[in-house]
């Protein structure tokens, strides 16, 4: 099922960055700083959107600027070969993995965590919007 969000801006940052990545595994250009980039204005403009920094969005845009800086060195750059793809299945089908790792933190989750509750969180179908929201998961002092 295809999940093509052109009316999300977030959809779109998420389009730009899995350009910029695969280009860049690619060879086609050194496109990770550009990346990482358009990753700081992405994190900028959801703690601006949601008003506070534990906000699961913000969570999600953290973990991935995170993820780009630790992958940045020559010798690790091989790792972006996870997001190139992951970004991929992201825009296309709305599947992001690292939102499905996140919300097995204490922090986004309401539920014990079992291995149920793992299964689903990485099997479940994509939602529209957050995961959290798909799988009732969204711990109530939160805020939402």
């Amino acid at each position: 099922m295809w999940m093509i969000d052109y009316k999300d801006l977030g959809w779109w940052y998420w389009l730009v960055l899995s350009c910029l990545l695969n280009l860049s595994v690619y060879g086609v250009f050194d496109g990770y700083l550009w990346a990482m980039a358009v990753s700081v204005v992405h994190l900028l403009h959801y703690v601006l959107h949601e008003g506070r920094w534990l906000a699961f969005s913000v969570q999600v845009r953290m973990a991935f600027l995170a993820y780009l800086m630790i992958a940045y060195p020559e010798s690790m750059q091989w790792l972006y070969w996870v997001p190139a793809f992951g970004l991929i299945a992201r825009v296309l089908f709305g599947y992001c993995l690292l939102a499905r790792m996140l919300m097995l933190l204490p922090l986004n989750r309401a539920v014990p965590l079992t291995w149920a509750f793992v299964k689903n969180a990485f099997l479940a179908a994509p939602v529209r919007g957050s995961v959290l929201h798909g799988l009732g998961s969204y711990r109530a002092r939160s805020g939402r």
